[in-house]
């Protein structure tokens, strides 16, 4: 595969995972399709840095952005370990509120903002 393809290829899932990721209601349920996005996004940037036509910067630019969406990914998992372990010892009762602190939401929009660039 040529190197303007591979670029291609790796901003279409790019796009993809944002699109997930940007809307919170779509969002649920799918985290395993966004973790599965994110391994073949981190495995197409790897073989496009082997490129020596690809910029820096545009290279920085997508490790950053696969980096931020590894992180989501993995808040998302341990939300969901967290929870499953609260609903364990309530004996499967959950409550309406959301069980992450405050910080951690806040870090959570903020890493979004920055993944599409309204920071």
């Amino acid at each position: 595969m040529e190197a303007s393809e591979k670029r291609k290829s790796v901003e279409r899932l790019l796009a993809s995972c944002k699109g997930l990721v940007s809307d919170e209601d779509q969002f649920q349920g799918k985290e395993w399709k966004l973790s599965q996005y994110v391994v073949a996004l981190r495995k197409q940037v790897t073989e496009l840095e082997k490129y020596s036509r690809v910029d820096r910067d545009t290279m920085a630019m997508f490790q950053h952005k696969v980096a931020v969406l590894e992180e989501v990914v993995h808040r998302q998992a341990t939300s969901q370990k967290t929870e499953s372990r609260e609903s364990e010892v309530d004996g499967g009762q959950t409550t309406v509120q959301d069980s992450r602190p405050k910080s951690l939401y806040q870090r959570e929009k903020e890493n979004r903002a920055e993944l599409f660039g309204r920071v």
